[in-house]
């Protein structure tokens, strides 16, 4: 359904209102403190040459909090410090969500920064590479148990704060303070090492906030902050401490009474406190006292009153990171350094868990504005000092308020260097990443890329959501001339992914509560459901919508079915519903009025379980009277629960019959939804290839098992795979492929329009959704040939039909409406992605079911067709159904089709035949037609003369159901005096359905088919298709007419496989005795052979070998050997011609070798032909010959010019030395002696071996 690919993040984006702050709603502020002073010795973080636990306490550690609300009833904001070298983003999530659940506080509002003390306990899930000597189990279970105190205690600190909410007031200032130094030495704009730069940037500024109650006068807390590490103790210090953060925490609270002093850390990712291993105690104090003298000096004079409540936004950048190949992950496990080896371990792992390595990681960012008075900015990571400078300039300066700007904030990830630094190298930008587990380095753009995604957030450009339905109804964008409706929202409806109208008029709606790894209440592990989501608990559900006072909008919902598993589409069939939700295809009915289903009744099962968005999914009327579904992928043998029946349906579309139980596969596969036009014509798309056409089904294809069948989708869009599309949402980072930004990743749904009333705009129009670019999209199809070619409109050359600004908006389905209208399904989420193509890092981060309790549909019209109310065609007469026929509503026609046929009705039978060979509308005509033929009673006297009528696509259909009546003399005369038709589709369809017939009329005219249209490869596919009963007898009629053989080489070639059948031995014999029939020994032409090589071809290809054939003795008691005789003499001759045109050469070198009494001397010919000298054609077609004939020595025959060889011949010798286990053994100890360089092999060839 969704994407694969698959798809894409929205920046997650929660924004409040600024209120402004009064004498009558004061700030309330209040403080919390806990102490996470372990208890036990610990191991130490942030030096990877620590071994041993910690050594003893000098300070305790904190965590402190700050609850800020504007007035009584404005929203909290949490900003908590914690003593530590940083915690992952999952424990941040973890944190507030205990917190989120006691006080609804949303996660924009709540921030976690760090001081980023090396001389504080590891934090688990932070820095997990960091130890050469990895962590032992009771190491891991006692920080583990930390890990679980931090979180308690930060907990605890926050309530306390809450508890502690006072009336207030709020200042800032900003001091200075100079011991902070940039670290990075540089020679020549090269890093060369850690030391001091005294020109280096840093950033001294300190920033300071002031809490005081509601006098002025009285200093309830302070918030500082500084961009510095805390690394005054080495690695050789192993005592708990908080370094100069803690020092200065210290000395504040102790100036202060009763005040909590809070410290954050600034961009001081490349910037170090002085250090003094032998002074280390002594310089970490006066930091401290430097830092406490100035925020006293700064508080103590004129500060700046802050009166706005602040609005927060939270999200995410997907910052881009480069990739180690497998060959360099090898490499590294031989590494000197332990922490390189451990990385290259655990990214071998991730490829193995995951199937690649992730492209992107999510850092957090933040902001709290107070309005034009003051902002604060908070990064996720060890950021360097030039973002500092560059937010601080781009969002605080020409007349903008000040910013503050925090790093280590919500999750300490790794090193966020600037794009200064990509060509200096060093330490933050090349190996830093080692420590923190991530991929490799930033790639170039990366900070360009974190301010673009910063202005969004803080400039609120991003998209706001979730949204109401009716603000992002007013986001959606349609072309001048169309209105859109809101027709169904939450809470009626949530998570929808598919619906069907009802013929009373009532819409029965699927939702896909349990997307994407089960019921959310429920879900296990990330690891378990992405596996084994069959094992996840089923959270899907069928309702039943009605709109009960005829306003055009649904108000009712009855839960009609659920506990469905990744339901994917519905239909309604008789009285009831037909359900697609893998593995089964169930019938559901209400059978006592109450709405809801009483009778499940099991049609099919068997399906594959896996990813929900590759599942069996969407249902589609066709013409037939069937109902057609994608197959998603991975399916194999399907169980009829009607007929008991078991079908192979694998790596095939399908379609059903549920009152007969039946089930057959079609070409396939598409992936989310099936489509078809007026005239029978099948689509299909997956996921970045969003339109294709099935030119041939596969009954057709799978009559002749004995000729390659052609890929039967054929690509309707330019290009085919990733178009691009034009969303007007924000750009978002995504998870992977990120090359395919602003292409199609999540297509969906598509639709042939058939609605009449919508306008020429519409006509042999196709829309498609794609949720992860929040659009759908409108192509127009072009006939070209028996297929078809598509073209976007003039007005959307560089923009889509609909399109939505809401990044949550998520069109997952799209169909026409009962009357001059379309209707599109919004699943409205924040992440459409199956977790298997997101990157552990982001799940781990982000709420994979955020917009589950949404979801709305919407219903576009022109702006001058005004809402009618929904019909109720089970309400109307049989003869009033006839009528509903004749609609230019494609809906309206196929309903009334489904309720004829269901009824069974023979009173209608008159007046259909009567539409079906009179209307003035071609598609109204099929319609009927194949009204009859659901109700058996499309006879001769009504199919004759709809096979002469005057529109081609009206021909074709009879065509197609003239099939089952093929062996009546009249339709047969009828549909062969269709042999000359004009329309290119008419004899295709011809060519396929003449496949039905045995008699020789059929033969004849598929050969003048095949004659007539031989350089098209469909009627070439079509007629061999239905070949086998008339092969010998098509094989007769085209030797018969030699003049023709020169011009249809191919159709020839076919032709002798297919005649050849499975009766090989006999096949070849008599194949043999047609073409050499009166021809003497010296008049061979050249299409003998081709006839010759195709039978050596069948033989091969059915695992035999020509001496296993040419034994066979004939009616004439000739031998295959003898009457093969003067063919293979004649190749022999053509193919050691110089003068011979190299086609000929190429054909007659494909038969040496093969001939008993020959293969020794024509092995040595063949040989010969592998040198410089010879046509490269030539000399790869002597290669294959000689494989073909299994000579001894073919490896040394094969590598003995093998320094000559171009790079074609090489490739195609390499290929077949590796066709065999045996020769490739040889090949392999060429290798070793270096007969054969490895490095004349490409790196497929390589990883191959």
């Amino acid at each position: 359904m969704f994407c694969r690919a698959f798809l894409f993040l929205n920046l997650a984006v929660a924004v409040g209102c600024p209120c402004p702050v009064n004498a009558e709603t004061p700030y309330r502020i209040g403080f919390g403190k806990s102490d996470i002073t372990p208890t036990q010795p610990l191991r130490l973080s942030g030096y990877g040459n620590r071994t041993e636990p910690s050594e003893g306490i000098d300070e305790p550690l904190s965590v402190r909090a700050m609850a800020l609300r504007s007035g009584d009833e404005g929203p909290m904001h949490v900003i908590v410090s914690v003593d530590t070298i940083g915690v992952p983003g999952t424990l941040t999530k973890e944190i507030h969500q205990r917190i989120a659940q006691q006080h609804e506080i949303p996660r924009s509002q709540f921030v976690l920064c760090c001081t980023h003390s090396h001389t504080a306990p590891q934090v688990v899930g932070a820095l997990t590479n960091l130890f050469a000597k990895p962590l032992s189990d009771d190491e891991r279970r006692d920080l583990e148990q930390y890990a679980e105190h931090l979180s308690d205690q930060t907990v605890s600190a926050v309530e306390a704060a809450i508890e502690n909410l006072q009336p207030s007031r709020l200042f800032v200032g900003q001091g200075e303070a100079t011991f902070a130094v940039n670290r990075r030495v540089l020679n020549d704009g090269v890093w060369t090492g850690f030391g001091i730069t005294p020109d280096g940037p840093v950033d001294h500024s300190l920033p300071i906030l002031k809490v005081t109650d509601e006098t002025g006068e009285q200093i309830r807390g302070v918030l500082f902050n500084y961009a510095c590490h805390c690394t005054t103790f080495d690695s050789n210090y192993n005592r708990i401490n908080g370094d100069w953060a803690g020092y200065a925490t210290k000395y504040i609270e102790e100036q202060f009474p009763h005040v909590t002093a809070l410290c954050t850390i600034g961009c001081g990712a490349d910037a170090n406190p002085e250090r003094d291993r032998d002074r280390d105690m002594q310089i970490a104090k006066a930091q401290g006292r430097q830092i406490a003298d100035e925020v006293q000096q700064v508080t103590s004079g004129e500060m700046t009153e802050i009166t706005v409540g602040p609005q927060a936004a939270f999200g995410f950048a997907g910052l881009p990171s480069d990739r180690p190949t497998v060959d360099e992950l090898k490499a590294n496990l031989k590494d000197n350094s332990p922490q390189v080896r451990q990385h290259a371990e655990n990214m071998l792992d991730v490829l193995k868990r995951m199937g690649r390595l992730p492209e992107t990681y999510p850092m957090p960012l933040q902001s709290f504005r107070f309005g034009d008075q003051f902002s604060m900015v908070f990064l996720g990571g060890e950021v360097c000092v030039d973002y500092a400078f560059r937010i601080k300039k781009e969002l605080g300066e020409d007349g903008k308020p000040p910013v503050w700007v925090t790093a280590h904030a919500n999750d300490v990830f790794g090193y966020v260097a600037p794009e200064r630094m990509q060509t200096e190298g060093g330490y933050e930008v090349d190996y830093s990443m080692i420590y923190y587990n991530l991929p490799g380095r930033w790639l170039s753009g990366t900070e360009d890329l974190i301010l673009k995604r910063l202005h969004e957030l803080y400039d609120n450009q991003a998209a706001i959501g979730p949204v109401s339905p009716e603000t992002s109804l007013s986001l959606i964008t349609v072309p001048n001339g169309y209105t859109v409706d809101l027709i169904a929202a939450e809470p009626l409806i949530r998570d929808p992914v598919n619906f069907a109208l009802g013929a009373d008029g009532n819409l029965w709606v699927v939702e896909m509560g349990d997307y994407p790894r089960g019921e959310p209440s429920a879900a296990g592990t990330v690891a378990d459901n992405d596996a084994h989501p069959e094992n996840s608990p089923p959270g899907g559900r069928v309702k039943l919508l009605k709109d009960t006072n005829g306003d055009g909008r649904y108000d009712e919902a009855t839960l009609f079915l659920t506990e469905l598993k990744f339901p994917s589409g519905i239909f309604p069939w008789r009285d009831g519903v037909v359900v697609v939700a893998a593995p089964e295809i169930v019938f559901a009915r209400d059978t006592d009025g109450d709405g809801v289903a009483d009778e499940r009744r099991l049609l099919f099962s068997g399906f594959y379980e896996g990813n929900p968005q590759h599942r069996i999914s969407g249902v589609a009327y066709g013409l037939d009277g069937w109902l057609y579904l994608s197959g998603g992928a991975y399916n194999g043998e399907v169980t009829s629960h009607v007929t008991g029946k078991v079908t192979d349906v694998t790596g095939r579309d399908v379609r059903i019959h549920p009152d007969k139980g039946l089930i057959e596969p079609l070409s396939g596969q598409s992936q989310y939804g099936r489509c078809r036009d007026d005239w029978g014509n099948w689509f299909g798309n997956t996921n970045s290839e969003p339109l294709f056409h099935y030119a041939i089904e596969d009954p057709y294809l799978q009559r002749n098992p004995f000729v390659p069948s052609p890929e039967p989708r054929v690509f309707v869009t330019e290009p085919a795979r990733i178009p691009p599309v034009y969303p007007t949402s924000r750009a978002v980072d995504r998870f992977n492929d990120l090359h395919t930004l602003n292409r199609f990743t999540s297509a969906c749904a598509p639709l042939i329009v058939r609605n009449a009333a919508l306008g020429e705009d519409f006509v042999e129009a196709a829309l498609i959704c794609e949720p992860v670019h929040n659009l759908v999209s409108r192509v127009i199809l072009d006939p070209d040939g028996v297929t078809f070619r598509s073209h976007r409109l003039v007005s959307e050359e560089h923009s889509e039909f609909l399109s939505s600004r809401d990044n949550w908006f998520r069109p997952v389905f799209v169909r026409s409406g009962p009357d001059a209208s379309l209707w599109v399904c919004d699943m409205y989420r924040e992440t459409i992605e199956h977790p298997r193509w997101i990157p552990e890092s982001w799940q781990a981060r982000l709420d994979l079911y955020a917009g589950n309790d949404r979801g709305r549909l919407y219903r576009i019209r022109p702006d001058d067709q005004q809402f009618s109310p929904t019909p109720n065609l089970a309400g109307k007469s049989s003869a009033e159904l006839v009528d509903e026929l004749q609609s230019g509503n494609g809906w309206r026609r196929d309903t009334a089709q489904r309720l004829l046929i269901e009824r069974g009705d023979a009173s209608v039978v008159a007046s259909l035949v009567e539409t079906a060979t009179h209307h003035a509308q071609p598609n109204i005509r099929v319609q009927a037609m194949s009204t009859l033929a659901g109700l058996d009673r499309l006879v001769p006297e009504t199919l004759v003369p709809l096979l002469a009528d005057d529109d081609p696509q009206v021909v074709r259909v009879a065509i197609r159901f003239s099939e089952s009546q093929i062996e009546n003399p009249e339709i047969l005369s009828a549909l062969c005096a269709l042999s000359q038709h004009h329309d290119l589709q008419v004899r295709y369809q011809l060519a396929l359905s003449l496949g039905e017939s045995r008699e020789a009329l059929a033969a004849e005219v598929l050969l003048d088919l095949a004659l007539r249209d031989d350089d098209d490869p469909w009627m070439r596919a079509a007629v061999l298709s239905s070949a086998v009963p008339h092969a010998d007898a098509l094989l007769t009629h085209l030797l018969a007419s030699e003049g023709e053989l020169a011009n249809h080489s191919d159709l020839l070639q076919e032709l002798v496989v297919t005649s050849l059948g499975d009766n090989v031995t006999g096949g070849v014999y008599r194949v043999l005795k047609m073409i050499t029939d009166k021809q003497s020994e010296g008049d061979i032409k050249a299409w003998q052979l081709l006839a010759l090589n195709s039978c050596m071809e069948a033989v091969r290809r059915r695992g035999e070998t020509w001496t296993e054939v040419a034994n066979s003795v004939g009616e004439d008691e000739r031998t295959t050997e003898v009457m093969a005789r003067p063919l293979f003499n004649a190749a022999r001759q053509i193919a050691g011609d110089e003068q011979a045109p190299v086609n000929q050469r190429v054909t007659a070198v494909g038969l040496l070798g093969q001939a008993s009494d020959s293969r020794e001397a024509d092995s040595e010919f063949l040989a010969s032909l592998i040198s410089p000298r010879v046509a490269v054609e030539l000399q790869i077609a002597a290669v294959n010959a000689l494989a073909a004939c299994q000579s001894d020595g073919l490896v040394n025959t094969l590598l003995a010019d093998w320094a000559a060889q171009t790079p074609a011949v090489r490739s195609e010798v390499v290929s077949t030395l590796l066709s065999r286990r045996e020769w490739t053994g040889q090949f392999l100890d060429t290798l070793e002696h270096g007969i054969v360089a490895v490095g004349d092999l490409d790196a497929a060839t390589r990883n191959r071996l």
